[in-house]
């Protein structure tokens, strides 16, 4: 009787250690500095909405403007910064028509990744984001970007800065 327990207490001891030793290589996977680069809308969002943010989305990456990145640290710790909300973006005939963010919403903290669940713990408390990466490409959903004072839902992508 004994001896079953012992070995149900050390398979749960390895099985837990192994979980997290899986996010741990997880959290090193997503470890850098990461641009948002594209948007796409979810079909229940407002549509014109969504398709100005995905446009002024776009348009920002090619500009050089970030408007939402994140850098994730090795120690397990992150740096946000949030500026699309600060984007005044106006639908022109051809394309849109926008300034970079004037100011930014910045966040810090540490995170947590599981390769289907970002969570990052803010002071403030806790965000759960579905995400999931495939190498250099960051893919998580979201229900509340806001674009023009107007909220939109869908997934946003995000590449990591390489260097190159």
């Amino acid at each position: 009787m004994k001896i079953s327990k012992i070995i149900a207490l050390v398979a749960m001891v390895l099985f837990i250690s192994c979980d997290k030793d899986k996010d741990d290589d997880n959290i090193q996977f997503l470890v850098g500095h990461w641009h948002v680069f594209d948007f796409q809308p979810d079909p229940n969002s407002p549509v014109e909405d969504s398709l100005l943010a995905k446009k002024a989305i776009k348009k920002l990456n090619e500009v050089g403007c970030d408007s939402i990145e994140y850098t994730f640290g090795s120690d397990g710790e992150f740096y946000a910064k949030h500026g699309l909300q600060f984007v005044s973006v106006t639908p022109s005939e051809t394309d849109v028509e926008f300034g970079c963010p004037s100011q930014f919403d910045i966040g810090t903290g540490t995170f947590d990744f599981d390769n289907n669940l970002l969570t990052l713990n803010y002071d403030q408390g806790n965000l759960r984001i579905e995400g999931s990466m495939e190498g250099d490409y960051l893919t998580t959903k979201v229900i509340n970007i806001i674009i023009n004072d107007k909220e939109v839902s869908g997934k946003l992508f995000f590449m990591r800065e390489t260097g190159e």
